[in-house]
């Protein structure tokens, strides 16, 4: 999911930013833990790749991404899955 769009003016340049939740969602089997160990190491994973400094230079989409956490969640339900958010700010410069 991305949040609002933000604009700030920084010298000669304007910064946008947006805020990115990415959801992952696994179903509990036999081993709950394991399980739960699995998700949380993928969501780790996700979060190496999206940061890696070659991923986010060689690139002219964003200027960074900074990232604001890993955090399991609850579910409503009693479906034994588990839910994991990583949130991130995506960040443009533009000059002028």
């Amino acid at each position: 999911f991305f949040g609002a769009l933000s604009t700030e003016q920084v010298g000669n340049y304007i910064s946008d930013v947006v805020d990115c939740t990415l959801e992952l969602y696994k179903k509990a089997g036999f081993d709950e833990i394991g399980d739960f160990d699995s998700i949380y190491d993928l969501a780790i994973d996700i979060k190496n790749t999206v940061l890696d400094p070659l991923f986010v230079k060689n690139t002219d989409i964003f200027t960074d991404i900074i990232f604001n956490g890993i955090a399991p969640e609850p579910l409503p339900s009693n479906d034994k899955v588990f839910k994991i958010l990583l949130t991130f700010q995506i960040r443009k410069d533009l000059t002028y």
